[in-house]
């Protein structure tokens, strides 16, 4: 997987935040596309997928394709080609200078991720009707997805951070399948509030994360022994190279990866909810639920 992530990684240079602030030289009368307009739809798109009964990776995924989609946009100074396919997405500049299609572009990753990850048939009226209530047509919609699609050269299953900490959880030396669960959904917390955060997500490889949310979940779980965390850090060294001393993962753990207290509450309720209901709802009604504060409805 880590040969894998290295194809996927984004760059320095792919900071596409900075390319809309420098846009705006071009584009004077464009929206201004913050970070909390991408957290808006991070978070939007993981209560969709509770709403479907899906795991968050669903939504983990689709939040990496619109990273690498936005990362694809040029400054009227970038090169367009080079010499095989087209580099840039003149959908995805755009998208950084009007919030409609930026909330187009992310409605379109997740129909993407929830096809290509989850093996869902997703019906484009559906979509345009309850998911977008009625704000994008089905042409609309359609013509995002091919865009995005071929933005990032159909390269749909680069590894998310869910993957490698699964991966990871194999070596832990406990025989308790409860105590592993517990530590995967604490992980899985952790990486999800990660994933909220802009400079996180565009600038740490998904390994990066998925470690530093381990190593915060094992701080925080007093049912695992000291000496039973420490043979689990060396078996990853050993299998890895990663250890609690690289710089990129100590730069996390000095950020902000648990920083939101409100939604750490939120996450394990509905995390709760979701892996102890009974109930299996209509994916057509349930996908949006009655009192949810979606972003997609009108333009902020």
């Amino acid at each position: 997987m880590q040969d894998q992530e290295i194809r996927y990684k984004l760059s320095v240079a792919d900071d596409y935040m900075n390319k809309s602030s420098s846009l705006h030289r071009y584009f004077p009368n464009g929206d201004i596309i913050t970070t909390d307009d991408r957290k808006a739809m991070c978070k939007w798109s993981y209560t969709i997928v509770d709403g479907c009964k899906l795991s968050r990776q669903v939504a983990v995924v689709a939040i990496q394709y619109f990273d690498r989609f936005l990362c694809t946009a040029a400054t009227l100074d970038d090169s367009l080609f080079d010499g095989r396919r087209l580099l840039s997405s003149r959908r995805a500049t755009i998208a950084l200078v009007s919030r409609r299609e930026f909330q187009l572009a992310f409605i379109s990753c997740l129909v993407i991720a929830l096809k290509n990850h989850s093996g869902m048939i997703v019906e484009s009226e559906f979509v345009s009707d309850i998911l977008c209530q009625s704000m994008y047509c089905t042409q609309e919609l359609s013509e995002m997805e091919m865009e995005v699609l071929r933005a990032l050269d159909w390269r749909l299953n680069g590894p998310s951070p869910h993957d490698f900490f699964h991966r990871f959880l194999e070596f832990l030396p406990s025989k308790h399948e409860n105590v592993v669960e517990a530590v995967r959904q604490l992980c899985e917390t952790e990486a999800e509030l990660a994933m909220l955060d802009y400079s996180m997500a565009v600038r740490a490889a998904p390994s990066t994360i998925a470690f530093t949310s381990m190593l915060c979940s094992l701080q925080s779980y007093g049912a695992i022994s000291s000496s039973e965390k420490a043979r689990f850090l060396d078996t990853i060294e050993v299998v890895t190279g990663m250890t609690v001393n690289d710089v990129g993962i100590r730069a996390l753990r000095r950020g902000k990866v648990i920083k939101e207290l409100d939604s750490v509450g939120t996450f394990y309720t509905q995390t709760y909810h979701r892996n102890n209901s009974s109930q299996s709802p209509s994916f057509y009604r349930q996908m949006m639920p009655s009192n949810s504060t979606s972003p997609v409805s009108t333009v902020w």
